[in-house]
């Protein structure tokens, strides 16, 4: 179809359009807008079963969206890029495809459906990166490291 090529619809109306042409309408859940400080972001996180990042240039730890689902728990699958961050290691706390592999993305998903030891395995993998990664704690920590270590660069 023409969805993304100019036409009028908002990018919200060509998604539920997508759905719709691909057959799958009546089994998307749209959840609307919910004010940024609610805890409705957290409800619709903790009821899903994994979460799947498709991004175009793959995966890196500036992703918002990936800190929140790391930090629900939910299995996570994902692109991998040129480059890929070491905080990041395929079927421990995500399963990583290439990009722009529909079918790859797939078949990531079928197998979390498919096998339960490694729904929980990437659930622990992405607790434990969320509380490395993404904890207030674990952030101010590097943030000191880091001023540490220029304090240190300029005293030479």
């Amino acid at each position: 179809g023409n969805i993304g090529l100019g036409n009028n619809l908002s990018y919200a109306q060509e998604i539920h359009e997508l759905s719709k042409t691909l057959g799958i309408a009546d089994k998307v859940i749209w959840t609307g807008e919910y004010a940024w400080d609610s805890d409705e972001a957290s409800m619709y996180l903790y009821s899903a079963d994994a979460c799947v990042f498709p991004f175009h240039e793959g995966v890196t730890l500036n992703r918002s969206s990936l800190a929140a689902a790391a930090s629900h728990g939910l299995p996570i699958v994902t692109t991998q890029g040129m480059f890929l961050e070491s905080p990041f290691i395929h079927q421990k706390n995500m399963l990583l495809c290439p990009p722009q592999e529909p079918k790859s993305l797939a078949l990531a998903i079928d197998s979390l459906i498919s096998n339960p030891e490694l729904r929980q395995q990437l659930h622990i993998g992405a607790l434990e990166l969320a509380h490395t990664w993404f904890s207030w704690d674990k952030a101010v920590e590097r943030t000191i490291e880091a001023l540490k270590r220029d304090d240190y660069a300029r005293a030479k």
